[in-house]
């Protein structure tokens, strides 16, 4: 009876082998979740390499498109500055006629306000401001105040201050009201 019948030997070995299934399902879960984890990482490092191939297109288009804006801005600024100076001299043309002193008068006079206009109704409007400011000047004889420069005096020399007496209380005044048969009233001041 030393010896074990064989359904008991049997019987061991069947439990022997399912513990050891067990420790292999253990060991095949672990590795399962395992290879999950490692699947994550190797999604994130491919995730990366994508985030970093699409910032490095991003950064070729976006110097691509500065590239275009400032070219553009170029053009831009060209094309403006030949309309705006050609509306300066059709301007300056029609203000001077063929007067070269005139019109020499008239730009540094314009070029005296300061910065440049950016439209073409300002840089009309700084002419004619300017040319009615050197006409100004030719028919006073005297340059203009620096402190109204900018603002033409709108009314001629003005008068002396007389002497500040009406002209009923002067003697002229009173022999005209007797000349009318008019009396003079006493108001007495308060």
């Amino acid at each position: 009876m030393d010896e074990k019948t064989l359904e008991e030997q049997l019987e061991e070995l069947q439990q022997q082998l399912d513990e050891k299934n067990e420790a292999l399902e253990a060991k095949g879960k672990e590795i399962a979740e395992k290879e999950e984890a490692l699947k994550k990482f190797e999604d994130k490092d491919y995730n990366f390499k994508k985030v970093r191939e699409g910032k490095h297109k991003i950064e070729e288009e976006k110097t691509t498109l500065e590239e275009q804006l400032a070219n553009m801005q170029k053009r831009l600024d060209a094309r403006d500055a030949a309309t705006l100076g050609a509306t300066k001299e059709a301007v300056l043309s029609q203000l001077s006629g063929d007067d070269d002193g005139l019109r020499a008068k008239i730009e540094a006079e314009y070029k005296s306000y300061g910065d440049e206009p950016v439209s073409e109704v300002e840089i009309q409007h700084r002419l004619e401001k300017a040319s009615r400011n050197v006409q100004w000047e030719q028919e006073q004889g005297a340059k203009v105040n620096p402190m109204n420069k900018y603002v033409p005096p709108s009314m001629g020399p003005v008068a002396p201050k007389r002497n500040r007496q009406n002209f009923a209380d002067t003697e002229e005044g009173k022999g005209l009201a007797k000349q009318m048969g008019l009396q003079q009233a006493k108001v007495e001041k308060k």
